[in-house]
């Protein structure tokens, strides 16, 4: 998705600089048209729009906040994976049951390999499922848990306990941890369904926090994660509750 829209306080129409910035729908002082004023869901940041840029941002919200497609042909392995879950289960499973195991397994083999950052993509793609069935708490709680590992900064090292630290330090650095707050930062896209989720549960910031919590503590927990779940959270509700 691109930016749309001033930040400034510029007219989005004939780009003068505005002696006062406006709150809702005003008339640009200098060449009379209209300025409307929106929230971008690339950042997350009001800005000064034209009406054919509202309808843009509008268009953007609606993709965000639309059902997504499974997608799961695309997924690799998908039919010897429908093959075994037959075989176990004695019925043909659901294709997306056949997706959510093969997610499942992606999770254990980036875990094993210490592909921490594309064990967070995964956790994406679970909640982007989830999304596709309606199920919105749970979809909720994998965006919670990406939102964690963002703001831990996942890295895709890898299994190095093989390999002589001293090389490693030479070739990249004292770096070499698998989560480095330092690097992290929340995904504006990630974000932006995250807020779609609150609202659409009718969450108000304590049980979001609650919720939050909850889902971080335990994979905290599990991956040993550096940064405190309830220092996590400040970020994460500054951005949903505390920006506008």
């Amino acid at each position: 998705m691109k930016d749309i829209g001033n930040v400034e306080d510029l007219c989005p129409y004939c780009s003068k600089r505005l002696t006062k910035r406006p709150q809702r729908k005003a008339k640009c002082p200098y060449c009379g048209e209209f300025i409307l004023v929106r929230t971008r869901p690339t950042d997350r940041k009001r800005v000064l729009v034209t009406e054919s840029q509202a309808k843009e941002i509008e268009t953007q919200w609606n993709e965000i906040q639309s059902i997504p497609p499974p997608r799961i042909e695309k997924k690799e392995g998908f039919d010897d994976e429908k093959k075994k879950l037959t075989q176990k289960f004695g019925r043909e499973p659901l294709h997306n049951d056949v997706v959510w195991s093969l997610l499942n397994k992606d999770l254990i083999e980036h875990s094993r390999s210490q592909h921490w950052a594309l064990y967070r993509n995964t956790l994406f793609e679970m909640g982007e499922l989830l999304r596709s069935e309606s199920k919105w708490s749970d979809a909720l709680n994998k965006y919670f848990e990406v939102c964690y590992l963002d703001l831990n900064g996942p890295g895709n090292y890898g299994d190095v306990s093989d390999i002589d630290p001293e090389l490693l330090r030479a070739a990249i650095g004292n770096r070499l941890v698998p989560f480095d707050p330092v690097e992290g930062a929340l995904s504006s896209g990630v974000l932006a369904r995250v807020e779609y989720l609150v609202n659409h549960l009718q969450l108000d910031s304590g049980m979001a926090r609650t919720q939050f919590l909850a889902v971080a503590t335990k994979l905290g927990t599990a991956l040993r994660l550096p940064m405190r779940p309830d220092v996590a959270w400040k970020s994460i509700e500054e951005e949903l509750f505390g920006a506008w």
